[in-house]
């Protein structure tokens, strides 16, 4: 976050913005597949945009649980829109090259992630090796 709110490429702040309405709709629409892609897609960009693109490869290549765990929570409707939220919060640090804001706003992002983890062995626990 800290490499993306020093210098982020216009073009690529565009891209993110884009992506925003997209999910947006998403939520409005509750189709949490494709807001699944545009996640996925929104984080692609600020690795793109901050000169990251091979660390973004090699974390795809060990997703597999987490993205799993991503798509239960969506499918389980938790939070559509904190997620939007705090998405936004990540767009307006790298605009505004604040990356204070920035890396508090990931992080709180990344922490939600393992809270639900939780939340989720609890009330799915067939899709959860015991």
């Amino acid at each position: 976050m800290r490499v993306a709110c020093e210098d982020f490429p216009e073009e690529k702040l565009k891209d993110l913005e884009a992506n925003l309405q997209l999910q947006k709709k998403c939520v409005a629409e509750k189709n949490f597949t494709r807001l699944f892609e545009l996640d996925e897609e929104f984080h692609k960009i600020i690795a793109e945009g901050s000169g990251k693109e091979r660390i973004w490869a090699l974390i795809q290549q060990m997703n597999a649980h987490l993205n799993r765990i991503r798509m239960l929570s969506l499918a389980a409707n938790y939070n559509w829109e904190l997620i939007l939220s705090q998405h936004e919060k990540i767009f307006t640090a790298i605009k505004e090259k604040n990356a204070d804001l920035g890396e508090k706003a990931m992080e709180e992002h990344l922490k939600k992630l393992l809270f639900e983890q939780e939340k989720l062995k609890s009330e799915y626990q067939q899709y959860f090796k015991q």
